[in-house]
């Protein structure tokens, strides 16, 4: 999944303003932390994202869903 759909998600159904990810390889070796990530960020599941929002629990709520 593209970076910025999962950015605009965020931003307009949860409320919350993703600001960079940290995205790392397949063994967990190497990682870079994009900020304000482009098209060109593919999304997986060894992916951090970093929030602003009005609390921590509010990210916590939406993220373990």
């Amino acid at each position: 999944m593209c970076a910025v759909t999962v950015c605009r998600f965020c931003f307009i159904k949860l409320s919350l303003l993703l600001i960079a990810i940290e995205a790392r390889n397949e063994d967990g070796t190497d990682c870079s932390i994009s900020i304000n990530p482009g098209h060109e960020l593919k999304l997986d599941s060894n992916s951090q994202g970093f929030f602003i929002a009005e609390s921590a629990d509010d990210v916590k709520r939406y993220v373990h869903c």
